[in-house]
């Protein structure tokens, strides 16, 4: 709905729900009418612009933390011929609030982990340092630009020269000469 997308954008500012809300780590469902009773809620800009274009009256939140840190929050509303929420679906909605938890907590860390990821990638890709991550059986998992560089040049030099230079045991100098095909196409 449009109106869905308008409070995202612009009316979330008026949430009164939000702006009073007791909402804290220790607390995870919380039923909008007991801290917002429906005579203030009535008067507010949040309702006429936004409750009453989705024909809602009375909401629920079920909030995610991990530790002190919010992560989620998943509204239910109901309109005015629904009701209020009742303490049974209140206690349906704590049952169902680590399920939810746990979703959204594996969510969040899989964005995490794909946030540091790119991080990495990002802070190799531009390094000086020639970076490859090989995995423990020596096959190729990552390398950045000045690798292929490095690795190219270094197989360039003469076998002795090289031994000179540096010494590095046979099995990864096996990889390195299996890998720069792949690094150099």
């Amino acid at each position: 709905k449009p109106v869905l997308d308008r409070y995202i954008q612009s009316d979330h500012d008026f949430d009164i729900w939000l702006k009073r809300s007791p909402v804290h780590p220790r607390v995870t469902v919380v039923r909008h009418s007991d801290y917002t009773p429906r005579h203030i809620l009535v008067r507010t800009r949040f309702y006429k612009r936004t409750l009453t274009a989705l024909d809602s009256e009375h909401g629920i939140s079920l909030v995610v933390w991990r530790a002190r840190t919010w992560l989620a929050t998943m509204t239910v509303f109901r309109n005015a011929h629904q009701g209020d929420f009742q303490a049974e679906d209140i206690a349906d909605l704590k049952s169902w609030q680590p399920h939810v938890a746990s979703a959204i907590k594996r969510m969040a860390s899989v964005q995490e982990n794909n946030l540091t990821r790119q991080a990495l990638d990002v802070f190799a890709e531009r390094s000086a340092v020639g970076v490859a991550i090989l995995d423990w059986q020596l096959s190729l998992l990552y390398f950045n630009r000045t690798a292929r560089r490095l690795l190219a040049k270094w197989l360039e030099i003469d076998t002795p020269k090289r031994n000179q230079s540096v010494r590095i045991p046979p099995e990864i100098l096996e990889t390195i000469r299996r890998v720069l095909p792949k690094i150099e196409a």
